[in-house]
């Protein structure tokens, strides 16, 4: 069965980066532009949690294995919904105080990585109000 405890283990490391990333100090040492090591571990937080909900729920019996699917795909959605908040604080924390640009959406797309590639770019609404202005997206 897909505890709550289990849930908590697996999504820990996961939220717990992006949630360092909105905290003064420790997101200058993790996402500074230079390479901090947040940049390079984002992108393996998602599949880390697929991975390991997928072999928790090939190891549940047949008759818990709905409930569980169920289960899994309620905390990836909650996960999706709080890491969308976080990763533009961050973003927005970054940018403010570090000075390193930070396209808008960059660090989302990292945390739900490689989901996050199939998704549209973030206009602005200066680029969207002056599309002629030259923009590079990720």
């Amino acid at each position: 069965m897909l505890t709550l405890h289990f849930l908590y283990r697996v999504f820990r490391f996961p939220v717990g980066l992006l949630a360092l990333g909105c905290l003064p100090v420790l997101s200058w040492l993790l996402y500074s532009g230079h390479g901090g090591p947040a940049w390079f571990i984002l992108p393996f937080c998602f599949p880390y949690i697929l991975v390991r909900l997928t072999f928790a729920l090939w190891r549940l019996p047949a008759e818990l294995r709905g409930k569980g699917v169920r289960t899994a795909a309620t905390a990836i959605l909650v996960y999706i919904l709080i890491s969308y908040p976080m990763t533009r604080w961050t973003e927005h924390y970054i940018t403010s105080t570090i000075g390193l640009p930070i396209r808008p959406g960059t660090m989302f797309k990292l945390a739900i990585f490689p989901v996050g590639f199939v998704l549209p770019p973030y206009y602005t609404r200066t680029e969207w109000n002056n599309p002629d202005l030259p923009v590079h997206h990720n």
